[in-house]
């Protein structure tokens, strides 16, 4: 439901898949950039994550994780074409991207995961 009573503004998502649960807990860039299609950059990020852990294969590891997400969310920064030529030059990916945090268990791993600081 979120804070604002419109699913479109909520930037928190639950994934359950057969072989993981994530929250993921979007976060809205300093900049509050707009992502054509998306309410917020926080809504983008957690929807592109959301698809790429229902991707994981059950064995997956915690740096092979992040390391999904983060190419599948780079990727499709790229692809919105949202930010400018230099955005990456400017350092744009790490002060201005859309975000999230995530909690996640693995249950081939028996561990639970928390990245970000939400």
């Amino acid at each position: 439901k979120g804070k604002k009573n419109d699913p479109d503004l909520n930037e928190d998502l639950i994934v359950i898949t057969d072989h993981h649960i994530a929250v993921l807990d979007g976060t809205t860039d300093k900049s509050n950039q707009k992502i054509e299609g998306y309410q917020s950059s926080g809504r983008f990020a957690v929807t592109i994550a959301a698809e790429t852990i229902s991707q994981l294969p059950p064995d997956a590891t915690l740096r092979e994780t992040v390391d999904r997400i983060t190419k599948s969310l780079n990727d499709a920064i790229r692809r919105t074409g949202s930010y400018d030529d230099d955005y990456e030059d400017r350092g744009g990916f790490q002060k201005e991207r859309p975000g999230l945090t995530l909690l996640m268990y693995s249950s081939q791993k028996r561990q639970v995961w928390r990245v970000g600081d939400g």
